[in-house]
């Protein structure tokens, strides 16, 4: 069992299938996503403008649980 399935595990995630032609379900992860990607953004903007550090260059990875619950 890999680090992602453990995760999951761990905040009883549940995966769930949308059918092929099923638009509504798609517009909805796509709409998460799109979300998902405004949030991290602001924050690794932030970060990198205020340091230069290479290691800082992950550092979304780390507000992504929290901005998963938001």
């Amino acid at each position: 069992m890999g680090k992602t399935s453990r995760s999951m595990r761990d905040h009883n995630f549940t995966v769930r299938v949308i059918g092929l032609y099923s638009h509504r379900g798609l517009a909805i992860v796509e709409r998460f996503n799109k979300t998902l990607a405004q949030m991290l953004y602001k924050i690794q903007y932030a970060v990198e403008s205020l340091s230069s550090n290479p290691k800082l260059i992950r550092a979304w990875v780390k507000h992504l649980p929290k901005v998963i619950d938001y």
